[in-house]
């Protein structure tokens, strides 16, 4: 048997192929907690009014009344953070 002999197909043009660009997405979440650096800054405002308190203990009311709402309202804040935060 006598091999058939195929005619290749004539190839005329150029031709380009498209790559799509991978993309790639995600998401991340991160929570810092602060509990202990609030529990601190809490005992630090409390005895810093208690500090003000003993000083100025005896004295009629003046601006060191004022110091002494600050660090009292800074330790109620800050503990409550610590709470919400544990």
């Amino acid at each position: 048997m006598a091999e058939e002999e195929t005619e290749k197909p004539e190839v005329t043009g150029v031709g380009a192929v498209v790559i799509p660009t991978p993309v790639v997405s995600g998401t991340a979440k991160s929570r810092a907690n602060l509990a202990v650096q609030h529990i601190s800054a809490s005992a630090y405002s409390s005895r810093k009014a208690g500090e003000i308190e003993t000083v100025n203990a005896g004295k009629a009311f003046g601006d060191f009344y004022e110091e002494i709402v600050w660090n009292v309202s800074a330790a109620v804040f800050f503990a409550i953070a610590a709470l919400e935060g544990a």
